[in-house]
């Protein structure tokens, strides 16, 4: 793959926030812009931009495993994708079953939704995660209600990379035939994501996440769940979500998902080797740190860890001064004064809850660069 000259100068260690395009990608998109006429009109050059739109849909399908590329909507990215699974299931509920589970530390597109459903008169419990980061499907079980009908809780967290046993509270909650979203944003194209594996009846994704475009995404509803619709207007979607299809970005995403999905396994292999490099790097830097991954129980392309006695802020400047970019958290939180409420779920100390970074690694990464990101971990410690 093809990357800029400033990716190539520069250690990017921001993956989780969101990944240079594949240039098959960028090519891919060319095509579709190409194919400029309104896919669902009759003629025939429009024929074929709705071949390239029908095309996608059945690969990514074919990629999770659905059963049919019916179940597969196209959005504007994760967080629509969010939106509209926990708004439109929760509407979609009878008025015995308004009372919902959800984590403490979904990203904000869950949480805020939660929020505007509070206000409607539903009721959320809020789950917290374990020591190891993980949201126990035992917790999951314990707050179940007569009156419970839906649980959203993610797939992988954005920050920690904390992975979830989605398939044990699929399971729990279709013995009650309680509905489950979980949002695979941080998983879709770096792990394997089979929709029957894990049980849920509705799945969010974003393309950008995996080397696609931004403003793309899609949710995979199963077929038979009920699912309310938040825009009004033409047919498109399956009369789910109207506007004119966004052609070239449905066919970059495929073409960033089938590119993804092919030899992860080979690279999250590859991507261990680099985490355990870097943390290495960190205990031998001479700083504190306190690690809010547990490597055993997360992804291996996303660690946290927080620094005591410099601020979360403060190492993202002195990090991007030697040319490293990491966060202190979500994008979507980037750049706001507050602390991560993923971390702050964890129970930690002040110290280490205002001290938290993210490195998320990916596909340009190298062992040369965490040979860089230890030696400026080594100078951080030694301005103290």
């Amino acid at each position: 793959m093809e990357i800029t000259e400033k990716f190539a100068a520069m250690i990017y260690l921001d993956y989780a926030a969101t990944t240079p395009m594949w240039s098959e990608v960028i090519e891919e998109m060319t095509n579709g812009m190409k194919e400029y006429a309104n896919p669902s009109a009759q003629y025939s050059c429009a024929r074929k931009a709705r071949a390239l739109v029908d095309r996608a849909r059945a690969e990514i399908a074919g990629l999770i495993r659905a059963s049919r590329p019916g179940e597969i909507f196209f959005t504007s990215g994760g967080t629509e994708s969010d939106d509209w699974a926990v708004i439109g299931a929760a509407e979609s509920l009878p008025e015995d079953k308004r009372h919902i589970i959800t984590s403490a530390y979904e990203h904000h597109a869950v949480l805020e939704s939660m929020k505007e459903l509070e206000k409607k008169g539903f009721s959320v419990s809020y789950l917290m995660p374990k020591k190891d980061g993980t949201i126990s499907p035992d917790s999951v079980k314990k707050e179940l209600r007569e009156d419970t009908g839906l649980i959203s809780i993610m797939l992988v967290n954005n920050e920690t990379g904390a992975l979830n046993d989605i398939g044990s509270i699929s399971q729990i909650a279709h013995e009650r035939n309680v509905i489950v979203h979980t949002d695979a944003v941080q998983a879709v194209g770096h792990i394997m994501v089979d929709v029957r594996e894990l049980g849920v009846d509705i799945l969010s994704a974003s393309a950008h996440k995996f080397g696609g475009p931004k403003g793309m995404g899609f949710l995979y509803v199963r077929e038979g769940t009920m699912l309310h619709k938040l825009h009004f207007g033409g047919s498109q979607e399956r009369g789910m979500r109207p506007g004119t299809e966004n052609v070239n970005g449905i066919a970059g995403m495929a073409a960033a998902m089938r590119l993804s999905c092919s030899g992860y396994e080979e690279e999250l292999t590859r991507l261990s080797g680099l985490r355990d490099m870097l943390i290495e790097g960190i205990k031998d830097s001479g700083l504190r740190y306190v690690l809010n991954s547990d490597p055993e129980n997360s992804v291996p392309y996303i660690l946290n860890v927080s620094f005591p006695g410099f601020r979360s802020s403060v190492t993202v400047v002195r990090a991007d001064m030697e040319g490293i970019c990491i966060s202190a958290g979500a994008a979507c939180s980037a750049g706001t004064v507050g602390e991560s409420h993923v971390i702050k779920s964890m129970s930690r100390p002040k110290e280490v809850l205002s001290s938290a970074v993210r490195f998320s690694l990916g596909r340009q990464n190298t062992e040369k660069d965490m040979i860089r990101v230890a030696g400026f971990l080594k100078k951080l410690a030694a301005s103290r």
